[in-house]
């Protein structure tokens, strides 16, 4: 991504650039008319304002993403380490799908916040995992450290509140399933997560403050800015009614055939499928393969015939992979319920939080021509879904024949997703 990613080839790129471009010259938050992205905390934007003034060039200010990115995977890998120790191969699986997932490489090559805001997430799933297995002053310690980077997170941008309702959720698991030592011993384990919080509200309360102050509202989106012409004619519509009811559910198998923007979004729209296309190859064209030629053109953009080819069978194996992701969740999900288990809650609801407020975001902003749905707005929850990955992975190798072509299958649908991205960066 250093040497053949293009940077103005990445989302709304001239947007993130002009947010950057004002704290080089200003030392308060822009008014929302700047650009699309002028809504967002602004954490990231100072840092590579920073790094900007520092001497690194606009063509090579990626190399923030780039470096979060790499930082993420090792984060990524202290907490398998920490959590599927029992299971070499699940680690393995686990590490391999993140390595090569295109949404995340793609997202940790452009300049904007999401490479910083993912690696911060994935820091703080991590952190409140070591909270629930650790005691007394150990406690303490760890639900201040991660008060402070989920404080750091929301400051650069507001999705991390999802992090905090999974915590949230967590916590209250904890708190009913853990409660053999009476009310003194819930207690104990309960006020770190509060100090957490407080914490939280400390580092990143100020910005839902000038939000209410300066805009009428803590909560604000590129569409209270120059993207409201988008969303006027949506405003007096009544929310249920922005999306038909096959928008929830319904799939549609030309994303096989032409896996790129516009289709499953028209001429009926849908979830689903550009989630998952959206996740597993550059769906929306924006330079993930390149311009070499030949080329074939989607969403007005090029795209090198040999990565649109590749991109029908990576989709192929994104739904296969999606799919038993979803089953993994439920397996999962399941038996956590029967062994109380706060830590698996916690890493269940991150990615159903994730999936809902993204579900939400599609259906009040429902403007698919501006990409309301993008599987790059999962990755902050994405370290869930790799573990997940991991276990459906290995679920089947130590079984019978069909245990065995379950896992040769998977195996194959990865196998689909790794050579895409591979040929697209490298090709």
């Amino acid at each position: 991504m250093a040497i053949t990613y293009d940077v103005r080839w990445g989302y709304d790129f001239p947007d993130h650039w002009a947010y950057v471009d004002w704290f080089l010259t200003h030392w308060e938050l822009p008014p929302l008319i700047l650009s699309k992205e002028a809504y967002h905390a602004p954490l990231f934007y100072v840092v590579a304002a920073l790094v900007h003034r520092a001497g690194v060039p606009m063509l090579h200010m990626n190399i923030l993403s780039i470096i979060c990115g790499s930082l993420r995977l090792l984060v990524i890998w202290f907490g398998v380490e920490r959590n599927l120790s029992w299971s070499r191969p699940a680690r393995l699986a686990t590490l391999a799908i993140a390595a090569v997932l295109p949404a995340s490489v793609q997202n940790e090559g452009m300049v904007t916040n999401e490479a910083l805001f993912n690696l911060l997430a994935a820091v703080a799933i991590v952190l409140m995992l070591e909270v629930l297995r650790s005691e007394t002053s150990r406690r303490w310690l760890i639900a201040l450290a991660l008060g402070l980077v989920l404080g750091l997170d929301v400051l650069t941008k507001i999705s991390a509140l999802a992090l905090i309702g999974a915590g949230g959720l967590a916590a209250l698991a904890e708190l009913v399933w853990v409660g053999r030592d009476g009310w003194r011993g819930r207690s104990q384990r309960f006020l770190p997560w509060a100090g957490a919080l407080a914490v939280v509200l400390a580092v990143s309360g100020w910005i839902f403050v000038h939000n209410q102050r300066t805009n009428g509202k803590m909560f604000v989106t590129g569409y209270d800015g120059p993207a409201a012409s988008w969303y006027a004619h949506l405003a007096g519509t009544p929310y249920l009614d922005r999306r038909k009811s096959d928008f929830f559910y319904g799939w549609t198998s030309d994303i096989y055939d032409s896996p790129y923007y516009p289709t499953g979004m028209l001429p009926t729209s849908y979830f689903w499928p550009p989630l998952v296309a959206s996740t597993f190859i550059d769906y929306y064209s924006f330079g993930f393969a390149g311009n070499t030629p030949p080329v074939e053109i989607h969403n007005t953009r090029p795209v090198p015939v040999g990565a649109a080819t590749l991109s029908s069978f990576a989709v192929m194996g994104g739904t296969w992979i999606a799919l038993t992701t979803v089953v993994a969740w439920l397996g999962v999900a399941f038996t956590a319920w029967r062994s109380r288990n706060a830590a698996t809650v916690l890493l269940l609801f991150v990615p159903l939080i994730a999936l809902l407020g993204q579900l939400h975001f599609a259906v009040k902003y429902g403007i698919d021509a501006q990409g309301p749905v993008k599987g790059a707005y999962m990755q902050f929850a994405s370290l869930s879904l790799y573990g997940l990955f991991g276990l459906a992975s290995t679920w089947g190798w130590k079984r019978n024949w069909p245990g065995k072509l379950f896992t040769v299958i998977h195996a194959l649908a990865f196998f689909t997703v790794a050579v895409y991205c591979l040929y697209a960066r490298l090709g």
